[in-house]
């Protein structure tokens, strides 16, 4: 058994907007910023079609005088009437930053009922264009479920290389298209950003490692360098959330031919709550290339702060990932301190 030493804080990543109306199968690259900036303003038309003198016979409800009129250019009781009922989120200006929830407070709560993973990064060598790499993706599980009973699966993420400068500067996450991940097993599933796994039947228990009973792959497309990086992550699901996935009619869960979880050493080095992150080298010497030792030593590749979106597996998936709102995860560091 391991024992892990927390050292600090540091968010590399949370938040993606479920997009349920995307195709299967297709990656939701979006965020929620602005929408209800524009629900919350009056268009340019209306407020040149009111009077101007209908504004002082019925004013807005809690107005003053200090006020100045630009802001609210010709509004008035009919426009307020006709907005209010459309308006699906409070606007920004009405929510305080201080009064918003700590990121993370919540998901807690959430996911009670299911393991808490922490990943450790990997740097996959002799990257080379035309050649494949086996990657070793390690799930650490700090506390095991209260109801372990409402895991009815265990879905694997890996994602195919992603742009690190995306991640780090909180943007939609981009693909570089220079490395594909490629697992080839039936209950796995590759779409167009990456690789999804249903592993069903397993049981883990806390203060454990786990990895892959099988290889991962990834395919090198084209030359890497250090701004490629490939996430990965596991989210449990529970009965109802399963059969949505297997709706979809991609995955095998009866063949023997099965990607699963089995107990592993863990390895030496930083671990992370959120995912974890695969880096490439590649065999020859080039100048954008990462170093093996630079990932998990606070090297200046690895994500600092900001927020991105979380690719979302599919269809159905973004609902496994997100209950059809936004879904928060936090990347914190937790250092290796001792092993036993």
């Amino acid at each position: 058994m391991s024992t892990l030493n927390k050292t600090g804080l540091r968010i590399a990543a949370a938040g993606a907007a479920a997009a349920l109306t995307l195709a299967v199968g297709a990656p939701a690259f979006a965020q929620n910023d602005g929408e209800t900036t524009e629900e919350a303003t009056t268009p340019a038309a209306e407020t040149t079609e009111t009077p101007a003198a209908e504004t002082t016979e019925t004013p807005t409800p809690g107005a003053t005088e200090e006020a100045p009129a630009e802001e609210n250019p010709g509004e008035n009781s009919e426009v307020v009437e006709d907005k209010d009922p459309n308006l699906e989120e409070v606007p920004e200006t009405e929510v305080p930053d201080e009064e918003l929830p700590e990121l993370g407070e919540e998901d807690e709560e959430d996911f009670g009922s299911f393991y808490s993973y922490i990943y450790v990064d990997e740097v996959l060598q002799n990257a080379d264009n035309g050649e494949t790499v086996e990657a070793h993706p390690e799930f650490y599980i700090e506390e095991a479920p209260e109801n372990p009973e409402d895991v009815a699966a265990t879905v694997l993420v890996f994602n195919d290389s992603t742009s690190l400068e995306s991640i780090e500067n909180g943007e939609e996450w981009e693909l570089t298209y220079h490395a594909w991940a490629y697992a080839p097993y039936d209950n796995c599933n590759v779409w167009e950003w990456g690789v999804t796994c249903v592993v069903t039947g397993f049981e883990g228990e806390s203060d454990t490692t786990y990895g892959l009973d099988g290889p991962l792959y990834f395919d090198i497309i084209d030359e890497v360098d250090d701004n490629d990086a490939a996430p990965y992550y596991a989210v449990d699901v529970d009965d109802a959330t399963l059969d949505e996935i297997l709706a979809e009619g991609v995955y095998d869960l009866e063949s023997d031919n099965q990607l699963g979880l089995t107990e592993i050493e863990p390895t030496e080095g930083d671990w992370w709550y959120g995912f974890g992150t695969f880096y490439f080298e590649a065999g020859q010497a080039l100048p954008d290339v990462p170093t093996a030792d630079q990932p998990g030593t606070g090297g200046g590749q690895l994500p600092t702060t900001g927020n991105s979106s979380i690719i979302l597996i599919s269809s159905a998936a973004a609902a496994l990932l997100a209950g059809a709102v936004v879904f928060f995860m936090l990347r914190r560091r937790k250092t290796a301190g001792t092993w036993e």
